[in-house]
């Protein structure tokens, strides 16, 4: 399903990343950069989340109506009130002080009203209703699943996954485990394949994040080998095939387009010391271009 690299590491480009300040009192606008999928499906909100103290808020009703949740608003208090089957919830705007069926939890951020959205913690609010959350930093995304459950390879010897199923087979968002407890992939499955976006781990060469489709790399993603060059870029068929940019761990780096792992078409190689070759390549090898600049 998933094959490591024949190609010997050569080349270029800057890493996909997403930066949250988790020690800043600051209220961060995550609009489209952080996506949050609930039951696979993404969330459209009226108003965009927000990271405050490395805590996510997102808009009450966005959350509680998708999980099926009652909500009711109490405007003299300040008040949310959200009802889920036997679980009670009871949040009150600005304080860190909320209520699971009647008692007293502490908040590591408040609810609050920005732009006239209450915003509630997405994590708090999504684990006691009996959400599995997963923050995925390498994709910048949130999963939030219901039914997540431990499931053990076929010789009953370890749990292979934690996962959403579908006819017994992984559907939806789940974790893959290796046989000695290691999590190596952490995504979005369907019919038991890799498929949508993911993170998986390579033993003894790095870690892939990006898009799957039956069970390979491929759309957009990144690699990050183990030695920390770096792809990110497009992918067809597991390998490199497409527009990507590769960072050497010398420094060089090459940026242009990929045909199954090498430089092949148009592209641009920038060396550390300033030098700019701009050529075309084929099979990995240049067959034409010059210096620029």
């Amino acid at each position: 399903m998933i094959g490591g690299f024949a190609m010997c590491k050569k080349l270029i480009s800057f890493i996909m990343a997403v930066f949250i300040v988790f020690n800043s009192s600051l209220i961060l606008y995550a609009d489209d950069s952080i996506p949050i999928y609930l039951d696979n499906e993404k969330l459209i909100m009226s108003t965009s989340p927000i990271l405050e103290n490395g805590r996510m808020l997102v808009p009450m009703r966005a959350i509680f109506e998708k999980v099926g949740a009652e909500v009711e608003w109490n405007s003299e208090n300040r008040q949310v009130l959200a009802i889920k089957g036997e679980t009670t919830l009871l949040l009150t705007i600005d304080s860190q002080i909320a209520f699971v069926n009647g008692i007293e939890t502490l908040l590591d951020v408040p609810a609050k009203i920005i732009n006239s959205s209450t915003m509630v913690p997405v994590r708090f609010v999504s684990e006691n209703l009996n959400m599995d959350v997963s923050w995925n930093e390498d994709l910048g995304m949130v999963f939030i699943s219901s039914d997540i459950i431990e499931k053990f390879d076929a010789a009953n010897q370890f749990i292979e996954y934690q996962t959403q199923l579908k006819d017994n087979i992984p559907d939806g968002f789940g974790r893959k485990f290796s046989e000695n407890g290691d999590l190596i992939y952490t995504g979005q499955f369907k019919d038991g394949l890799f498929e949508g976006f993911g993170s998986f781990s390579y033993v003894d060469e790095g870690k892939y994040s990006g898009e799957f489709k039956n069970g390979e790399r491929n759309g957009h993603g990144t690699f990050k080998w183990i030695d920390n060059e770096i792809y990110t870029g497009q992918w067809l068929n597991d390998k490199m095939n497409g527009y990507g940019m590769y960072s050497f761990k010398n420094g060089d780096k090459y940026e242009g387009s990929w045909v199954d792992n090498n430089f092949s078409g148009e592209g641009t190689y920038f060396f550390t010391d300033g030098k700019i070759f701009k050529g075309t390549w084929e099979n990995g090898v240049n067959i034409g271009g010059g210096f620029i600049g």
